[in-house]
């Protein structure tokens, strides 16, 4: 499939592509397309005695609200996703942490990006000072594991959205 760039951006491109539908007819799919590597992580960081998750919200501007979320981050060029969640983790919160798991990169939107996110899980072993980068407003929250998905519903009383990595993270947990 040749892919068309239709605009160039900071950190996306919106591209569009031909593709065959079932029918057999050419038609165009537009998508947003990340800059750089092109892939994220997704950290599950864990505290123990009791066990909680740690979470982050934040302003994100497409929303135009504040979202709760797994810490994130982008892989950069030559990083692990191992490392970034290391990273990324102790940016935005402060906490330090040791990689227990490592899951396969999956589609984030696959309708419209194609952007892959790697879940990445942490226990957290220490923790520093957060230092996010300039632009990022982020808040710390270590939420308990048991009833995680009733907590997400109480911190998001206010409007703020849930992000769908951690709401099915929490849905999972409920059976």
């Amino acid at each position: 499939m040749k892919r068309k760039r239709l605009f160039e951006g900071k950190w996306l491109d919106l591209m569009s592509v031909e593709h065959r539908d079932s029918e057999g007819f050419e038609k165009p799919w537009e998508f947003a397309s990340r800059t750089g590597m092109g892939s994220a992580v997704a950290v599950v960081a864990r505290l123990k005695a009791p066990d909680r998750v740690v979470l982050v919200r934040q302003w994100r501007p497409p929303m135009n609200a504040l979202t709760l979320e797994l810490p994130a981050g982008l892989v950069e060029e030559g990083d692990t996703p191992e490392a970034t969640a290391l990273r990324e983790l102790e940016e935005e919160t402060g906490f330090t942490g040791r990689v227990t798991r490592v899951g396969p990169q999956v589609c984030s939107s696959p309708g419209m990006t194609d952007e892959t996110v790697g879940w990445v899980e942490v226990e957290v072993t220490g923790q520093t000072a957060p230092h996010p980068e300039a632009d990022e407003q982020i808040q710390t929250i270590v939420a308990p594991i048991e009833g995680l998905l009733d907590e997400i519903g109480r911190l998001c009383a206010d409007g703020t959205r849930v992000e769908g990595k951690l709401y099915g993270f929490a849905r999972g947990l409920e059976g």
